[in-house]
């Protein structure tokens, strides 16, 4: 969980790694759950762009099925990356989260 490592010494949480403090964390910040859904998002989109500007940019100096092998990556990397996204966008998993019993994370 990136927000976590990346915002949880800002906010307060020192120990990042402990399962209790990501589900404190979370219940009282989720906001930045979503914020990263969408900067997934854009990085989805920022991988179709790049995968189509890399093939024009590779377009004089390889062949054809090396800049169409190359796009296809890139584009399988933007449809993986949109997904997350959608997985992290829905509330699924913050209620999932807010369901699961405390004491749970403070024995593992």
């Amino acid at each position: 969980m990136f927000t976590l490592e990346l915002m949880g010494p800002v906010l307060g949480f020192d120990d990042t790694d402990n399962s209790a403090v990501s589900l404190d964390y979370l219940r009282q910040y989720p906001q930045f759950h979503a914020l990263a859904a969408v900067a997934v998002f854009i990085m989805a989109l920022a991988y179709i762009v790049a995968s189509f500007a890399i093939s024009d940019v590779l377009t004089p100096r390889t062949s054809m099925i090396t800049r169409r092998s190359l796009s296809a990556l890139g584009l399988f990397a933007a449809a993986f990356s949109f997904m997350h996204g959608v997985l992290r966008e829905s509330v699924g998993t913050l209620l999932y989260i807010d369901s699961v019993n405390r004491g749970w994370s403070q024995s593992a």
